[in-house]
């Protein structure tokens, strides 16, 4: 249902004041961030898109380094920005699907949830993140960006420690340097190129 004349006024009043927070040199990010959720869950697009200026803006600031927030700061750390962001951009592309102008919302979201997880040292809530960032890029018919997401995302798999090594042929159980051993070749093919053909064909055939 619509919001009452008086809820629109409200959440009006709450996108002006989470502009100028925005645009602070001393914003609250915690506050920015709780803000940010309910104005995506209850506004309605006129109001969220009188925040879209300052919230390009506030977007493209750095982000901060771990060892940069204190503990006693109520700034959320990195690892909380990219959880918080995640939600974020996972509410506004639900409500892409009846209004889409959210969807630019999701993007920026995602984007910023991205950038942020890239500084972590563990890159597995990354690539889900980059999944999920190709699987709304692909729903908005941009697929050259979708194939770009998700290649970043298997680069990230394939080089991850968790990968199997491969076994040298002088390791093979109850095998010498002699007779079916020295029968074994290198596979004449690329496994991580052809890896990545079989998941991006959906993107690129679409």
């Amino acid at each position: 249902t619509s919001p009452s004349t008086a809820s629109q006024a409200i959440l009006q009043e709450l996108a002006t004041n989470l502009s100028e927070a925005m645009r602070s040199d001393t914003a609250d990010d915690s506050m920015i961030l709780a803000g940010l959720h309910f104005l995506v869950i209850n506004g309605v697009e006129t109001a969220l898109m009188d925040t879209a200026p300052a919230l390009e803006a506030y977007l493209a600031n750095p982000i901060p380094a771990s060892s940069s927030v204190s503990e006693t700061s109520n700034a959320p750390c990195p690892h909380e920005q990219q959880l918080a962001f995640a939600c974020l951009a996972d509410t506004a592309a639900t409500r892409a699907a009846a209004n889409p102008q959210f969807r630019r919302f999701a993007e920026l979201f995602m984007e910023r949830s991205v950038a942020v997880a890239r500084q972590h040292p563990d890159h597995r809530f990354l690539q889900a993140l980059l999944y999920k960032h190709g699987e709304m890029l692909s729903a908005a018919g941009k697929l050259a960006q979708a194939e770009k997401a998700w290649s970043e995302m298997l680069d990230h798999m394939l080089a991850s420690s968790d990968v199997m090594p491969d076994l040298p042929v002088s390791e093979l159980p109850g095998r010498t340097g002699s007779g079916v051993a020295s029968r074994i070749q290198s596979p004449k093919v690329d496994i991580s190129e052809e890896l990545r053909k079989k998941l991006l064909a959906p993107a690129t055939t679409k």
